[in-house]
């Protein structure tokens, strides 16, 4: 009882420190310049290949979301591997075109083209189509 005790204060403190460094970072404090920066970033491709699906998605998501294109061979990787679920193909090519990584449409196109998976053909020709799109909007 006494152990549980400590391990929730011990969680708590480590909750109010995390906070207190979210707030800094609100305030200003711009970590993609810090030594914490490449940690972060090997942290998050380690959760895109990680063998919890949940954990993939998620780290799928945000290195879409934040735009981490350090993550874009490990996403490349994955639209390649036809072992993975489905959606987390469709995931790492959505976090792709996010970030608008040009080097990952020819991927993109492959599996737009050659998937035997419904859902992950017609999504990724979508994707593809909007790049298509895209380009001749910018071209005009």
């Amino acid at each position: 009882m006494k152990h549980r005790l400590i391990t929730t204060l011990a969680a708590a403190a480590i909750s109010m420190i995390l906070m207190s460094s979210e707030s800094s970072a609100q305030n200003g404090v711009n970590y993609s310049d810090s030594k914490y920066h490449s940690i972060a970033v090997g942290n998050l491709i380690s959760g895109i290949n990680s063998n919890n699906a949940g954990l993939s998605k998620s780290s799928i998501y945000f290195a879409g979301y934040y735009r981490v294109h350090e993550a874009s061979s490990a996403l490349i990787k994955i639209l390649k591997d036809n072992t993975k679920d489905r959606w987390i193909r469709v995931y790492a090519a959505l976090a792709l075109y996010n970030m608008d990584e040009t080097g990952a449409y020819t991927e993109i196109q492959r599996l737009a083209n050659t998937e035997g998976d419904a859902k992950v053909k017609n999504i990724c020709a979508a994707i593809y189509a909007e790049y298509l799109h895209s380009l001749q909007a910018s071209a005009n």
